[in-house]
């Protein structure tokens, strides 16, 4: 029932190809990784997907920027997480497009926000493909058109395999099916509460 659920909420997963680039900036929002003490990369999480769907959408041109939104979430020691996603790919020169990071943001409105002034300061079309989980899309993309953005949404890391399985593993028990329920309801929940915020 989970995967069921969880394919009606999620945005489509397309590829690449799908989306018709342009011009439009990358907007990649946070969530996906973590910077250690002693470590020179980041610590991909579970959300390390929407980095690889966001270098996707880049890799056949070398002209659109890629905005990275994500401060430090817990603790304020530690480098924000757009900072080090954004040294980190210069460092390893994995791809020639202008990047920008945006790195005071701790969560999905303040993403959409603090983006929103970046591009007015430079005064950029507010037209733009955005990139995080298929599950979090939904909220995402009403809080960055509140804000007065185009947006197209790119989703990736999905909850659930979209592999099909033989019947049996219905009877099954997977622990998959509650962590998928758990994030469900943390999204849900956080839908409507930025609803009643009046944040989307």
């Amino acid at each position: 029932m989970s995967k069921q659920v969880s394919e009606i909420w999620e945005h489509e997963i397309r590829t690449a190809r799908e989306v018709e680039l342009g011009q439009r900036p990358v907007v990649l929002l946070g969530g996906m990784a973590e910077s250690w003490p002693g470590m020179d990369r980041p610590i991909f999480l579970k959300g390390g997907d929407r980095l690889i769907g966001a270098l996707e959408l880049l890799q056949h041109s070398e002209q659109n920027m890629l905005l990275i939104s994500g401060g430090a979430f817990y603790k304020r020691d530690v480098l924000p997480e757009a900072s080090f996603i954004k040294s980190f790919l210069t460092n390893q020169d994995m791809i020639p497009n202008p990047i920008v990071a945006e790195s005071t943001s701790t969560n999905t409105a303040q993403n959409a926000r603090y983006c929103r002034e970046i591009f007015t300061r430079h005064d950029w079309p507010m037209d733009i493909v955005l990139v995080s989980s298929a599950f979090h899309l939904y909220r995402a993309r009403k809080c960055f058109e509140k804000q007065g953005f185009q947006v197209e949404t790119f989703a990736t890391d999905p909850l659930e395999s979209r592999t099909p399985k033989p019947i049996i593993h219905a009877f099954i028990p997977n622990l998959q099916s509650l962590i998928t329920w758990e994030y469900l309801f943390k999204e849900w929940l956080g839908t409507l509460y930025y609803y009643l915020k009046g944040e989307i």
